[in-house]
């Protein structure tokens, strides 16, 4: 080691400088810049190039044993821990109001009971509801009523659900039933039943004073009738009171529907 002041070596385990009598000795375990013996000029001190024999600044002859200028020592203090602290970006006041904006708008549309919601409702799921009747109607002795509806194209989860009950009005028949007939149709099949041909239904109820439809429709389009037959009856009208809706899921919105159509008629594909 070497000493902290006049920067002589030490021998191992000195506690104090023979040279300047310096007890603050650099201890070994103390980092150090490493320290270079130089000649140097005995008068002026100017450092001598190796092998010199004459100081080139000032001639003084090179003595026989050199001088040297030893560098001190100097102690490196070691390095703190440098920590990086990054900060803590917060979300922007009006991204947090937007989300909350969404949030109360979507609450609206999915559990409002008004029109305007069940619209945007429908518009997000896809699901479409049609009355088909819902009004009380009169069935005359040995006839029928029907209604035709259509089911539009891109339409999937068809069904045609509701309730109906039938009520005998007294006329010449002396024994008044209370009965009707309801049917489900394709337009096709219908078009067979009316002629008295025997065709498939989609629904049947049989001669009943009351039931509950539920007829499941194929997907895609479609033209189909809803009947109520009195034709059994040759002397008893029926009055019919029944609320019957038309279900389905529409995988296109009407607006691209109708755009896809304007797009066909355009090209005479239709």
């Amino acid at each position: 080691m070497v000493c902290s002041k006049c920067g002589a070596s030490l021998p191992e385990g000195s506690q104090s400088c023979p040279a300047c009598d310096s007890s603050k000795a650099t201890k070994g375990d103390e980092p150090a810049i490493a320290v270079a013996c130089l000649p140097v000029c005995s008068k002026c001190g100017n450092v001598l190039p190796e092998g010199s024999q004459a100081c080139p600044k000032c001639g003084q002859p090179l003595n026989t044993e050199p001088v040297t200028k030893q560098l001190r020592a100097v102690p490196v203090a070691s390095a703190e821990r440098v920590r990086f602290h990054y900060p803590r970006h917060k979300p922007p006041i009006v991204l947090v109001i937007l989300f909350l904006l969404l949030a109360a708008l979507a609450g609206w549309i999915a559990y409002s009971d008004s029109a305007t919601a069940q619209d945007l409702r429908e518009d997000f799921t896809g699901e479409r509801a049609q009355t088909i009747i819902e009004v009380p109607v009169s069935v005359k002795a040995n006839s029928i009523v029907y209604y035709p509806f259509s089911v539009p194209a891109g339409s999937v989860d068809v069904t045609v659900s509701g309730d109906f009950s039938a009520t005998g009005n007294p006329g010449k028949d002396k024994n008044p039933d209370n009965n009707i007939e309801a049917y489900v149709l394709t337009d096709t099949a219908f078009i067979a039943w009316r002629e008295g041909y025997s065709t498939g239904t989609l629904y049947e109820s049989g001669r009943t004073n009351q039931g509950t439809i539920n007829a499941k429709l194929p997907a895609g389009a479609g033209e189909y009738y809803l009947v109520f037959s009195n034709h059994f009856s040759p002397h008893t009208a029926k009055t019919i009171r029944s609320n019957v809706l038309l279900h389905y899921r529409a995988l296109f919105s009407e607006s691209l529907v109708r755009l896809r159509e304007s797009i066909r008629n355009w090209l005479g594909l239709s």
